[in-house]
């Protein structure tokens, strides 16, 4: 995860609850697309989390 020059991301957990904070300071449309990034890559994780572990795929091998 990249997170751009004159940004600030803490995520915090504390009782069963999540606080995302940012502090950011951006000048340009290249380094708020990488907040962007950053931040859909923190909800991803946390989506992730929430659902639990993946199940494994089972692959079965056709004959051919």
């Amino acid at each position: 995860m990249k997170i751009p020059k004159g940004a600030d991301i803490q995520l915090k957990t504390e009782g069963g609850q999540v606080e995302l904070h940012i502090n950011a300071a951006l000048t340009t449309r290249t380094a708020a697309a990488e907040l962007i990034a950053a931040i859909r890559q923190i909800a991803g994780a946390l989506e992730a989390e929430k659902r639990g572990p993946r199940k494994k795929a089972v692959t079965t091998a056709e004959a051919a």
